[in-house]
């Protein structure tokens, strides 16, 4: 008898691993001729956070690799009842995407990868409204608030990475349209803790925000200041609300 859960549970965890395997070539040795520093070098603006900030990926690539082989290991327990198949298919989706974007990122289909980013962040989204009535896997939900957080601010830079190719900044000047982008980046993140009390997504937003400030630091001013500013109103939001609640 066809076992729905056992199936898509093994057809995810190879897609995470496909996913990781290639994210790793792309970023040591590069994709089609173009490594990862060339392409960000040749599409410069000032929301791209400070280098140290794309090592968040390892965390997300950790839990996401525990999180497919929990779902294994559940799917061929004897007494497994609950099904998961949602989230197992939808993060299968997800792994799919995410080599898609590698992939067009890499051959420099930079508007393709801001159609893919877009479908990678819709996706999140959907997993991440299904999941907050499984609040006793703490593990989905916070492995998924990690990637929805992140893929938040890389769609925002993706866009501004696009906008840069084309010469196209909405009659602003870059380090006008980067601290617009900032400021809606704080609200955003501030926003999504208020009204879903999300402590993970609104510690990713602290780490690349703050990243930002840090690549602007002695550069501009501005941007490090609006980035900081940003950063620490997210960081102010966490114990305010807490205290408003108790």
């Amino acid at each position: 008898m066809f076992n729905g859960n056992r199936f898509w549970s093994i057809v995810n965890l190879i897609l995470c691993l496909a996913m990781i395997s290639l994210n790793g070539v792309a970023g040591s040795r590069g994709l089609f001729g173009n490594t990862v520093g060339e392409i960000s070098d040749s599409l410069p603006n000032l929301f791209t956070p400070a280098g140290y900030a794309f090592s968040i990926w390892s965390i997300i690539f950790l839990t996401q690799v525990i999180l497919s082989v929990q779902w294994v290991l559940s799917a061929f327990k004897e007494d497994q009842k609950e099904s998961f198949l949602p989230q197992v298919k939808f993060y299968s989706l997800v792994h799919i995407l995410n080599m898609s974007w590698i992939l067009s990122w890499h051959s420099l289909n930079i508007g393709l990868s801001v159609l893919i980013m877009i479908a990678l962040l819709l996706v999140l989204t959907y997993i991440f409204i299904k999941n907050k009535a499984l609040s006793k896997n703490l593990l989905l939900k916070n492995s998924t608030e990690l990637y929805y957080g992140w893929i938040c601010v890389a769609t925002i830079a993706n866009i501004t990475a696009f906008l840069s190719q084309q010469d196209w900044n909405l009659y602003f000047i870059p380090s006008t349209w980067a601290i617009i982008m900032i400021l809606m980046a704080t609200a955003l993140y501030i926003i999504m803790f208020v009204r879903q009390t999300t402590y993970v997504f609104s510690l990713v937003g602290i780490w690349a925000i703050s990243a930002i400030a840090f690549k602007q630091f002695g550069q501009n001013e501005v941007i490090f200041w609006t980035a900081l500013v940003g950063a620490a109103m997210i960081f102010i939001s966490l114990p305010f609300k807490m205290l408003r609640s108790a």
